[in-house]
């Protein structure tokens, strides 16, 4: 299946075989929301897509992993690259609304203590307010 994009305002929704991303501006913030698998058939393009997107944005991002099913060592490193973009930028990156099961692979990875997880969106944007 090829890529298809709308455009929501200045961002995109990504959808292919494997993940979608919607995003939505919240104040001084973008929301990705992130459905599907982040493995290594789809990290790299998960990556480059999101990467594309924030590149010249200045936001803050909070990914919101509710409907997240999976995710393995590929996602996390392109979660990583993403999260050291951000930090250059001095912008907040938080993932949000971790399903158990990717929760597990991210505590057993020790990514919980280098990058800002919160228990929900709204948690997550309480946070970027201070």
């Amino acid at each position: 299946m090829e890529n298809e994009f709308t455009y929501i305002g200045d961002f995109s929704i990504t959808t292919n075989n494997q993940y979608e991303l919607q995003a939505e501006e919240l104040e001084d913030s973008i929301v990705i929301n992130v459905t599907g698998r982040i493995d290594g058939i789809s990290a790299q393009e998960f990556h480059d897509k999101v990467n594309q997107e924030i590149q010249d944005l200045d936001h803050h991002i909070v990914m919101d992993f509710k409907k997240l099913s999976y995710i393995n060592s590929a996602g996390l490193r392109s979660i990583l690259f993403i999260a050291k973009e951000l930090r250059k930028k001095s912008k907040m990156f938080i993932l949000c609304s971790l399903p158990d099961p990717v929760m597990q692979v991210i505590k057993t990875s020790g990514f919980d203590k280098i990058i800002d997880i919160c228990e929900t969106r709204s948690a997550a944007m309480a946070k970027i307010a201070g």
